[in-house]
């Protein structure tokens, strides 16, 4: 009789065990990445800017289908259910912070994706150019990492974003200049 006590105690202690150690990654969503921001200056002349990019938790699945139900009737319906969720994080370009109120990562054959939404357009620093008015339609920013298994990381920042949802149900962005900031020497830091 003893024995089986001691067993059912040994199984109840290595599963509150694997319970303790389980819960905090579960909770530790987070992750950093930093990587380098190509940025257009004056007469063409392209200078970079550190970036770094900080989610503090992912977009639920549940939630992303519901942005999604909402970004299907329009960007301001995304926005406003956008507005009544909790920030995920910040996007930091020198000086410059922005907040993150969407960050979802998706599993691909050759690594993963992980899209990084702000509902107003990302600040970048002055890259020596006159910045134009933000155009009716482009004002939100969006962040896609490509973090393939092996190899480098890279992504595209967009900072004045119109975005929409396409008919296989992915997000995509459409940029008011045309141009996007392409980002190098991404990475990840849990």
């Amino acid at each position: 009789m003893h024995a089986v006590n001691y067993r059912a105690i040994r199984i109840c202690g290595f599963a509150l065990a694997a319970l303790i150690f389980a819960v905090p990654s579960a909770r530790a969503q987070g992750e950093t990445f930093t990587a380098t921001a190509a940025l257009k200056g004056s007469g063409g002349v392209t200078t970079s800017a550190p970036i770094t990019v900080s989610v503090s938790q992912y977009t639920s699945e549940g939630d992303r289908e519901e942005m999604l139900a909402a970004l299907k009737k329009g960007m301001a319906e995304a926005r406003a259910y956008l507005t009544r969720k909790k920030d995920l994080g910040s996007i930091q370009i020198g000086g410059r912070q922005t907040t993150i109120k969407y960050a979802y990562q998706y599993t691909t054959p050759t690594g993963r994706l992980v899209s990084i939404a702000a509902i107003v357009p990302i600040a970048l620093p002055d890259p020596g150019t006159p910045q134009g008015q933000p155009r009716a339609g482009f004002d939100v920013g969006v962040i896609f990492l490509d973090l393939p298994a092996s190899g480098p990381a890279g992504g595209q920042l967009i900072p004045n974003a119109s975005v929409k949802v396409d008919a296989d149900g992915a997000i995509v962005a459409e940029d008011a200049s045309g141009d996007f900031v392409r980002l190098t020497n991404v990475v990840a830091k849990k």
